[in-house]
């Protein structure tokens, strides 16, 4: 499998988000509320390993709960989204 790094520059507004898809890989987070947050959404397993990184925490709005947040690039994974995963429980 391929590793990308992605570095994600000083920004000052929250990482666009997308619909999150169920039985696709989602790229992006679980919020504090336990809710997926999605920022790419691709068919199919992950042919290509992306890791993220910023000199600083990026700001991340949910589309959920409201929350605003400053979170680490390191959080970011990528995962096949299923009706399990979907929230993450405590």
């Amino acid at each position: 499998m391929l590793h990308h790094v992605i570095k994600i520059t000083a920004v000052d507004r929250p990482m666009p988000t997308v619909r999150r898809q169920v039985a696709a890989t989602n790229t992006g987070l679980y919020c504090r509320c336990g809710e997926v947050i999605a920022f790419a959404v691709t068919r199919g397993l992950p042919e290509i390993e992306l890791e993220f990184i910023a000199d600083q925490p990026i700001p991340v709005l949910c589309p959920f709960c409201g929350s605003k947040d400053h979170r680490r690039a390191e959080e970011i994974m990528q995962l096949v989204l299923t009706e399990e995963n979907l929230r993450q429980h405590d």
